[in-house]
């Protein structure tokens, strides 16, 4: 048996999706997978980007061979469904991490024709139970095991022992364009005497003049987040309303898992999630964080929080943390996967 995975060049590693990505080869690759593709490279020309990208899906697909096991990362454009069906034509077996679903996120495909794509897998790793459901729902069959977290390699991590003095501060990492995130600019107005620290680009500086307490960091590197951060807690939350994402939006964050949490836990400090969010069940079982219905109970939570409360979080997420750090989920996720092969 031979496990196997294909590395990818990339443009930018500015996004969480590029990092997820890059880690999952960088902890496949300490397993002993081979790479089949061509060499991991960092070109941003967008000519050559896209042709190294062919002639390395090409490449991997030539050296499939019978008894592989080749992980393959979702989405990955055309040429997923094309090794997929070489693979088993191959005698191959093939695992796919799954990172996100266009039939859930922006529409642009209809579940059902996406289960079809994901049902070329012999074991699907995914995000949670919900996530489960939704893929079941709507066709796919295939066996799947949960990941629970997506591993955060790089940095050290704020691991350096954090204490509660007064009421804490929060930060958010992420886009701040007040017409994606609106309702960090509304939380701020909601909690005058709270200090939230903002790390991420298109901070609406005018809109923020009403709030002195939202303060805008500026565009930092994750690993320089996690060695210098300022805020006690992280807030994991999406859209424009205090009161959690509505709509079609709504229902992608109940089955999504967002890579930016194990951010936060190798930041080392808990982090506060919407309720309704796939990450929800996570956080609560580990006692790493906050799951809230609505930004608006916020004040009355953070009042009542102790510093030994705080610092049992701390202890928690410190637990967690080295275990991303150390690629901890997805080896057991791929263990699973393997028994159910």
């Amino acid at each position: 048996m031979r496990l196997c995975h294909i590395s990818k060049n990339y443009k930018r590693m500015t996004s969480a999706g590029a990092i997820a990505r890059r880690d999952i080869e960088t902890i496949l690759e300490n397993l002993g997978s081979e790479n089949i593709g061509l060499r991991r490279s960092f070109i941003h020309n967008g000519i050559l980007h896209g042709l190294r990208q062919f002639i390395g899906f090409a490449k991997a697909r030539m050296s499939v061979k019978e008894g592989d096991i080749i992980v393959l990362q979702y989405p990955m454009t055309e040429a997923f469904s094309v090794i997929a069906r070489t693979a088993h034509r191959r005698g191959a077996k093939v695992i796919g991490v799954v990172h996100d679903l266009f039939g859930a996120r922006e529409l642009t495909m209809k579940p059902e024709d996406e289960c079809r794509v994901l049902n070329l897998c012999d074991v699907l790793l995914i995000h949670n139970d919900a996530m489960r459901r939704w893929l079941t729902g709507h066709g796919c069959d295939t066996k799947m095991v949960d990941y629970e977290i997506m591993d955060y390699l790089g940095g050290t991590g704020k691991m350096s022992a954090r204490h509660l003095k007064g009421s804490p501060s929060l930060y958010f990492i992420g886009n701040a364009d007040s017409r994606v995130n609106g309702y960090l600019y509304d939380l701020a107005a909601y909690m005058p005497e709270t200090e939230i620290y903002v790390y991420g680009p298109n901070f609406d500086s005018e809109r923020a003049m009403a709030t002195p307490n939202l303060k805008t960091m500026g565009v930092v590197k994750d690993t320089e987040i996690m060695a210098t951060h300022k805020g006690d807690i992280g807030i994991s939350w999406y859209g424009e309303s205090l009161d959690g994402p509505e709509g079609q939006f709504g229902e992608y964050m109940a089955i999504n898992n967002p890579h930016k949490v194990g951010l936060y836990m190798r930041c080392g400090t808990p982090v506060i999630v919407w309720k309704g969010a796939g990450r929800a069940k996570f956080i609560e079982e580990n006692s790493v964080g906050l799951s809230v219905s609505s930004l608006r109970e916020l004040p009355d939570l953070l009042k009542m929080m102790t510093p030994e409360d705080y610092d049992a979080m701390t202890a928690n997420v410190k637990t967690i943390s080295e275990r991303l750090a150390s690629g901890h989920y997805l080896r057991k996720a791929i263990d699973q996967a393997l028994k159910l092969l």
